[in-house]
């Protein structure tokens, strides 16, 4: 991350970048075969989806197309912890359980696509694991944290990560600088 001061006419032309590259991404996403606008199977899940996404979302290039329906899915079903609830966007859910058997039969697709779009979104870090302690049974449902997109500013493409931009108020004896609270989880 680097900070960089621009003028109000920078600033516009930059506005206006980041529109295009919006817009470029939801026209090259609505080409997709396996989405939501071509899709019966998908069109029925993503109406019990989480609707309100973040246009930075389709700018992330996933290689499993199912990612991006997990994601929104697991967001519906996730609940802010109580002292996010009095805020307009919570950061990061409660433990939300990932059944992949319920989720195979429910929307019909292999179990192998869900669980690779589930890898998938943990190694991106739009999911953080919750397993304190792990089970050894392979069959088990998987605990995990969702970020919040309303937070995410963006896709590093060297280290393969989602960027978010959340502000954690920290105490006086946990800063050793004076630098800038913004945390870049991923």
């Amino acid at each position: 991350m680097k900070i960089v001061y621009v003028n109000d006419r920078e600033l516009k032309a930059l506005g206006r970048m980041k529109q295009k590259e919006l817009d470029r991404a939801l026209k090259s996403f609505r080409r997709k075969q396996k989405t939501h606008y071509k899709s019966e199977k998908l069109k029925a899940f993503y109406s019990e989806c989480d609707q309100s996404e973040n246009p930075v979302l389709l700018t992330v290039p996933f290689k499993c197309f199912f990612s991006y329906y997990l994601y929104l899915y697991l967001k519906a079903r996730c609940e802010p912890y109580d002292f996010d609830k009095g805020r307009y966007q919570f950061h990061v859910s409660q433990p939300v359980e990932v059944n992949f058997g319920q989720l195979t039969r429910h929307t019909q697709l292999p179990l192998n696509t869900i669980r690779s779009a589930y890898r998938e979104l943990v190694a991106m870090g739009f999911l953080i694991g919750a397993d304190l302690l792990k089970d050894t049974r392979q069959n088990v449902c998987k605990r995990v944290m969702l970020v919040n997109d309303h937070w995410l500013i963006g896709y590093d493409e060297h280290r393969r990560v989602a960027l978010f931009n959340i502000n954690f108020t920290r105490t006086a004896n946990e800063c050793t600088t004076n630098r800038s609270t913004n945390v870049t989880v991923g």
